[in-house]
């Protein structure tokens, strides 16, 4: 892939009319997913990597965790037209929490945050009986802090108004991810 650095692909970007936040270019906020192009660097190379994100997550800050590096050829001729491509192939159609659920399970990934995104997709598309099997899995999990404290939010708001009050918590924090990452 041809070098080009961050600032020329986040001007590009702008230039197209794409939302930047971060190292990040935003390609999709929609009602449920938060997906794009993440940049990564090292000295004389750039990586690009797809991300797909549940919107609905208390994101605190944006990660490729759920995404997947792009591998574009030497002979690129346009490396943020091709990244976009790609996406549009591969990522784009991912629009809904029951998209992302069938994304994860497409993907076999067993990480913790690909659990923990595919249990909230499940609450998120009211399957609650996939959902409490996830519980299961989670509760018996070594989960990292953020996690776990949001975990334990959802099922202080579970105990104390059932999955109506959860829904409400993911509308929340749907709210507050468009407000960090899709305005402005």
């Amino acid at each position: 892939m041809k070098f080009q650095s961050k600032a020329v692909l986040k001007t590009r970007a702008k230039k197209f009319g794409l939302h930047i936040s971060g190292d990040f270019i935003i390609l999709h906020c929609g009602e449920d997913i938060l997906s794009g192009i993440g940049l990564d660097y090292a000295p004389h190379h750039a990586y690009l990597w797809l991300f797909v994100l549940p919107k609905f997550d208390d994101i605190s800050f944006l990660h490729m965790t759920l995404g997947e590096r792009l591998f574009l050829p030497e002979n690129s001729g346009d490396v943020l037209l091709d990244a976009i491509d790609i996406f549009n192939e591969r990522i784009c159609a991912i629009r809904s929490a029951s998209d992302l659920v069938i994304y994860i399970d497409s993907r076999e990934s067993r990480s913790e945050y690909a659990e923990w995104a595919k249990y909230l997709s499940l609450v998120r598309s009211s399957s609650y009986d996939g959902a409490e099997i996830l519980e299961r899995s989670l509760d018996n999990r070594q989960l990292s802090e953020s996690i776990h404290e949001k975990y334990q939010k959802l099922k202080r708001a579970r105990a104390d108004g059932g999955w109506k009050e959860v829904q409400k918590a993911l509308v929340e924090w749907a709210g507050q991810t468009e407000t960090r990452y899709c305005r402005g």
